[in-house]
Formats: structure tokens, C-alpha cells, sequence
């Protein structure tokens, strides 16, 4: 039997099933990476972050949410991107969140924050979370 390996990780593949799927590894689960377009780019974007009350258990509870602006750059680079989230704390946030309180304050009407991604921005979280 001839070794096949994953087209996209590269990994000895287990099995490959009569339609074409190569799974690799023993769970028989799809590469992580096959349908990925964004694989090997860094986002850094833009959001407005800021917290939300999650309920009243233990006293009560916050979860920390992020409504996305933009993006203001994309690379191959994590090097750049890092570089450039930073740049972009420095010379923009900063200034935008001049006079701001902080996110964790009852007055607080969010921060502008950067992030480096390897998506494009999206609004976090996507649900609600629970208090277990």
C-alpha cells in the first residue's frame, strides 16, 4: 500500500474515502486547514470592545464583547503584523481613546482596540455565553 499524505497539512493521511476525502488521523476527521482561504494571513483589526453583563450568578458576572470597525491591514507576514497592531496602538487607539474610561467601568462606553487575527474581523462573541 502506497503512503498518500494531506494535500494541505502534509501529514500521513489514514484514510481516503472512494469520494476523493482524505482524513488525517484516527478520528477520520477532515484536515483542519483544507477549506481554509484565509491559511498563512494576519488581519489586524479594528473594534470597539467593551463589556456586557452576563447575569446575576456568584454575585454576578461580565463577559468582555467586540464589535468589529475594519480591518486596517493584511499580510503573510506575523512579524509585520505584529508590528503594525503595534504601531497602530500607539498612534491611533490611544489617541481615540483619549478622555475614554477604561471598559471595565459602569461608565464606560467601550475602547477602541487593535488585534492581530488570523481571520478577518468579526463581531466576538457570536453567542451569548453561560454561566456553568
Amino acid at each position: 500500500m502506497d503512503l498518500q499524505y494531506c494535500p494541505d497539512c502534509k501529514q500521513e493521511t489514514v484514510v481516503v474515502t472512494p469520494d476523493g476525502r482524505k482524513f488525517c488521523d484516527d478520528e477520520y476527521t477532515e484536515c483542519r486547514y483544507s477549506y481554509n482561504p484565509y491559511r498563512g494571513k494576519f488581519f489586524v483589526n479594528l473594534y470597539m470592545g467593551d463589556r456586557a453583563f452576563g447575569g446575576r450568578e456568584e454575585g454576578g458576572w461580565w463577559f468582555d464583547t467586540g464589535e468589529f470597525l475594519r480591518c486596517m491591514f493584511v499580510t503573510t507576514s506575523k512579524t509585520k503584523a505584529l508590528a503594525a497592531r503595534d504601531k497602530i496602538q500607539r498612534r491611533v487607539c490611544d489617541q481615540m481613546n483619549e478622555g475614554r474610561r477604561e471598559k471595565w467601568s459602569v461608565l464606560s462606553q467601550g475602547v477602541y482596540e487593535i488585534q492581530m487575527d488570523e481571520h478577518p474581523g468579526a463581531d466576538y462573541p457570536t453567542g451569548r455565553p453561560y454561566y456553568c
